[in-house]
């Protein structure tokens, strides 16, 4: 029933699991590979578009430049 003055309620039972639930998979190791591979493809598709634009180019020229004076 309810509880009475200067009384708690009772704690609600923890929710039972369903039977039918399954557990998230693990992670196999061809996963990681495949996270990688995938990585590797969209890194070199980005380089090849940023080779066609001038501003890498003079991004790339400067940089090495200021190697040069630094190292130089």
């Amino acid at each position: 029933g309810a509880p009475g003055p200067g009384e708690e309620p009772a704690a609600a039972p923890p929710p039972t699991a369903d039977p039918g639930a399954r557990a998230p998979a693990a992670a196999s190791d061809g996963d990681a590979i495949d996270v990688v591979s995938l990585g590797g493809t969209v890194g070199r598709r980005a380089l090849g578009r940023a080779v066609r634009r001038p501003a890498f180019w003079l991004a790339a020229v400067v940089a090495a430049a200021i190697l040069w004076l630094i190292l130089g």
